[in-house]
C-alpha cells in the first residue's frame, strides 16, 4: 500500500529477492531482514525494512520500532555535522545524524543515507553510487576538528562546499 497512490501487487521474489510491482515492471521491493538469531530458535529473521528499487536509485524506510546497526561510532561523526553551501546553486546541505547513520540532506530533494567511508574517505550514497561526499579538514586542523568543507563528487564532475560560519549548530 503506497500512501496517497494504490495498493500494489508484488510478483513473488526473483534470484535477488526482488519483488517487481505487478504492471510496473521497472519498480521492485525487496524486504530486508534482521541478521539471524544465533539462538537455534528456527524462528524466522524479522523484517526489519524495505527497500524500493525504482528509477536506478534505492531508498530504504525501517520498520516501525526496527532500527539500523552502529556502523561508524556516532561520536566520530559530530566533527562532520554542519550546514555547507553551494554558493553557486544557492543551495544549502544539511549533514545530520538520523537512524545511526550519517546523511546529506540535500534542499528540493530528500535526506540520502551515506555509507561508511571507503579505503580514499568518500561516503558514497545508499540510494546511488553515482554520487559520494569526501568531508575535507581545515588546514593545519586536527583529527576530531569539524570539517572545513564537503566535495561532492558525481557523474557531472565534482565541487567543494565551504561549512557554513557557525553551520554545526543543528537544531
Amino acid at each position: 500500500d503506497v500512501p496517497g497512490q494504490i495498493t500494489y501487487r508484488l510478483e513473488p521474489p526473483d534470484d535477488e529477492g526482488l519483488r517487481r510491482f505487478a504492471g510496473f515492471p521497472d519498480i521492485a521491493a525487496r524486504f530486508v531482514t534482521e541478521p539471524a538469531a544465533t539462538d537455534g530458535g528456527g524462528d524466522p529473521p524479522a523484517v526489519r525494512s524495505v527497500e524500493l528499487h525504482q528509477g536506478g536509485l534505492v531508498f530504504e524506510w525501517l520498520r516501525e520500532g526496527a532500527s539500523y546497526p552502529v556502523e561508524v561510532p556516532l561520536d566520530s561523526l559530530t566533527p562532520l555535522v554542519g550546514r555547507y553551501r553551494d554558493a553557486a546553486a544557492s543551495r544549502t546541505f544539511t549533514i545530520l545524524v538520523r537512524q545511526n547513520r550519517l546523511a546529506m540532506a540535500v534542499p528540493g530533494e530528500t535526506t540520502y543515507f551515506l555509507r561508511p567511508p571507503d579505503a580514499e574517505g568518500w561516503w558514497v550514497l545508499r540510494e546511488t553510487d553515482q554520487l559520494a561526499v569526501r568531508f575535507e579538514p581545515a588546514e593545519g586542523g586536527e583529527a576530531g576538528d569539524p570539517a572545513a568543507a564537503i566535495t561532492v563528487r558525481g557523474p557531472g564532475g565534482q565541487g567543494t562546499l565551504p561549512r557554513e560560519a557557525g553551520g554545526d549548530a543543528l537544531p
